[in-house]
């Protein structure tokens, strides 16, 4: 990215602004339903019921979907501060 190009610069921020918006929250929703997924899975186990291992992953990966955006973001230079408003 040439950061001495303004529309460069426009185009970045609106991404970054995209992606705050619409896909972290979404993100987060799915951080926050794996977190629930693991936690009922453990009262399960606490309880001395048997655990579904298919939900614990399906747990933790959604607990870890936030990752590869807040990757990617970083990548891009979304949180870099030459996109200061």
């Amino acid at each position: 990215m040439n950061w001495n190009n303004r529309g460069d610069r426009i185009g970045r921020m609106q991404e970054r602004d995209q992606f705050s918006r619409v896909f972290m929250p979404i993100a987060y929703l799915l951080c926050v339903g794996g977190i629930l997924l693991m936690a009922w899975q453990g009262i399960n186990q606490m309880e001395g019921g048997h655990i579904s291992r298919d939900l614990l992953v399906l747990g933790q990966v959604f607990f870890l979907i936030p990752v590869p955006f807040w990757c990617f973001r970083l990548m891009r230079g979304h949180y870099s501060s030459r996109l200061k408003d």
